[in-house]
């Protein structure tokens, strides 16, 4: 990964966090937010099954999937990689054989076919240069065993307020993934719209509102190696 696209990555995430911080939009007392959690966490649970093998959570951040692998049952043994130090810092593990590595999913760290499934939650889309993206995805495939499994969360139309990131299309995936078998549910509710939801009958508006396809904002990708 170049120095440019590091910073710039570092950057719109310290960004993130002012925005965090002077305001309620991703607050988990908002009852939208608490819906749009739900769901995910369904939608990757579904995803995953009960995974076996070494997993590796890429972009891991401070840890918040590893909430959804300890509820999947799986025992087993988890690397969490991310880019900034500071969010691995602050990464608390929550499951049993789980370690933390700092480096960049470019250039991995990890012998060919070390893993039997790869979760990548908003990834792809914070990368906003296309070699570097193809590069990460090699990567993944490299460290991936045969029939192994890249689950990804992510974007599918661009948020208008935030330009440091894009939309990863289905199309996108077969490019970076050749030779892959992949499926692609839409999911999510777009947030601006989520927040509005009110409590009183509230999972029953959002359940709604998410049979409506343009309203998903985001998208669960299975991508499963072939041998």
């Amino acid at each position: 990964m170049t120095d440019f696209e590091r910073q710039r990555i570092e950057a719109a995430y310290d960004e993130y966090d002012k925005v965090d911080a002077a305001t309620t939009r991703w607050s988990p007392e908002v009852f939208g937010n608490q819906l749009i959690v739900a769901e995910r966490r369904r939608r990757i649970l579904e995803a995953i099954g009960t995974p076996t093998g070494l997993i590796l959570d890429l972009g891991c951040g401070s840890g918040g999937d590893e909430r959804i692998l300890r509820d999947s049952g799986s025992h087993a043994n988890v690397v969490g990689l991310d880019l900034q130090l500071k969010l691995l810092q602050s990464r608390k593990s929550l499951i049993e054989n789980s370690v933390s590595v700092h480096g960049s999913g470019t250039a991995l760290p990890f012998a060919n076919g070390a893993f039997s499934l790869v979760i990548l939650s908003t990834v792809l889309s914070s990368i906003l240069d296309d070699a570097i993206q193809a590069q990460l995805a090699q990567e993944v495939l490299r460290v991936l065993a045969s029939n192994g499994r890249v689950v990804a969360y992510d974007m599918r139309v661009q948020n208008p307020q935030n330009r440091s990131v894009r939309p990863v299309k289905v199309q996108r995936f077969h490019e970076l993934f050749p030779g892959g078998t992949i499926t692609s549910q839409r999911v999510t509710v777009i947030p601006q719209i989520a927040r509005l939801i009110p409590r009183r009958g509230g999972w029953a508006i959002y359940r709604a509102l998410g049979a409506v396809p343009f309203l998903r904002s985001h998208r669960v990708t299975q991508v499963t190696k072939q041998s």
